[in-house]
């Protein structure tokens, strides 16, 4: 029993072995240090970013708009007073021989009625029709206007198309080189004019959409009012 105790301190006591003797954290390092040796990967290449491209103007809405008015001249054959408003002429305009139309117009405090008969007018012709007073107006008359400081019109005064110009003949702004959009059937709403009420205006005693005139085939819309008057 002895002999075998001392048999057993010896074992414990002998050196071990070169692989048994090493301690596990110096295994690990050992095995992390070979780990470190291996051939690191290539770092992939960042996309390069694009440069931003700058963004395009916004598009002018209410040049679109009035790009679908169908601003045209026509010729007045009737005039008569509204039965129910002492501020309205009832006129009837021709356009062609197939188109005349019914349009009021708030002018009887200022133009007589015989310088509207047989006068040669600007319209907008796609205004939705609504009835003023019981009498559906389908247009309007086309005016410049001065006002008083305290905004009452001084005077107003009609837009003249040019003395060759015919029944029908269409009206554009000169230097808007895009084309119009007018579509039969389909209407300008008043909220859509008045935003394009604005950008009307007198320039050197002529009609203009933003500062550029108005013209026909025939020639520019003039209107006998100083700069800056406001047309409407």
């Amino acid at each position: 029993m002895l002999d075998k105790i001392i048999k057993d301190v010896e074992q414990a006591l002998a050196p071990k072995s070169a692989e048994q003797g090493t301690p596990k954290a110096d295994r690990l390092l050992a095995t992390n240090s070979d780990t470190s040796t291996k051939p690191q990967q290539p770092k992939k290449k960042k996309k390069e970013k694009k440069p931003k491209q700058p963004t395009p103007p916004a598009a002018d809405l209410v040049r679109s708009q009035f790009l679908q008015c169908d601003l045209r001249v026509g010729r007045v054959t009737e005039v008569s007073y509204h039965p129910q408003s002492e501020l309205l002429y009832v006129l009837k305009v021709r356009y062609s021989d197939e188109e005349l139309r019914t349009i009021c117009a708030g002018l009887r405090n200022y133009i007589p009625e015989e310088e509207l008969k047989d006068r040669m007018v600007v319209t907008i012709c796609n205004l939705k029709p609504r009835p003023l007073r019981g009498i559906l107006s389908e247009g309007m008359v086309l005016a410049g206007s001065v006002k008083s400081d305290d905004g009452v019109k001084e005077e107003v005064v009609i837009l003249a198309a040019p003395a060759a110009a015919e029944d029908g003949s269409i009206v554009i702004a000169e230097g808007i080189d895009e084309e119009r959009t007018v579509k039969d059937g389909k209407f300008v709403s008043g909220k859509t004019w008045d935003k394009i009420v604005p950008r009307l205006s007198v320039k050197d005693g002529t009609a203009c959409y933003d500062s550029k005139p108005l013209r026909t085939a025939a020639g520019v819309i003039t209107c006998q009012l100083p700069d800056g008057a406001e047309i409407h």
